[in-house]
């Protein structure tokens, strides 16, 4: 397992800093490792993805918000804090009820960029003016 994420994780990292690009194989090479084994790939795969400002980007981005991993969530929020989805909303206000302080912020971030409201890491308020809006 060692010698794949050794082999995987630069590659991927050098992709995804080149995810601005048009490639579409550059793309599809970060799909396929948004659900690799290792956490540190799926990470860097879903940072390149966010990175594309992609909106077809969004639904492995909403996905990996519930990845079982920290660090991998935290990566999800922040690609989501560039790629518009209107169903990332809720995911993103669940995720404010994380314990990790980081990935709240993170998420109150994405949020404002999705809604254009600022109700920071506020998870009551955020899901009232979700039910209401």
């Amino acid at each position: 397992a060692f010698d794949h994420v050794v082999h995987v994780v630069a590659p991927v990292r050098a992709l995804g800093n080149r995810a601005m690009s048009r490639d579409r194989h550059i793309i599809t090479v970060l799909r396929r490792a948004a659900s690799d084994t290792a956490p540190v790939v799926r990470t860097e795969a879903v940072l390149g993805l966010g990175m594309t400002g992609k909106s077809n980007a969004a639904p492995l981005l909403i996905k990996a918000l519930s990845d079982a991993v920290l660090r991998v969530r935290i990566a999800a929020a922040d690609g989501l804090s560039f790629v518009k989805s209107a169903d990332s909303v809720e995911p993103l206000i669940e995720a404010l009820r994380s314990k990790d302080a980081l990935l709240r912020r993170v998420a109150g971030e994405a949020l404002a960029f999705q809604t254009g409201v600022r109700f920071g890491e506020d998870y009551p308020l955020w899901r009232e003016w979700y039910v209401n809006r």
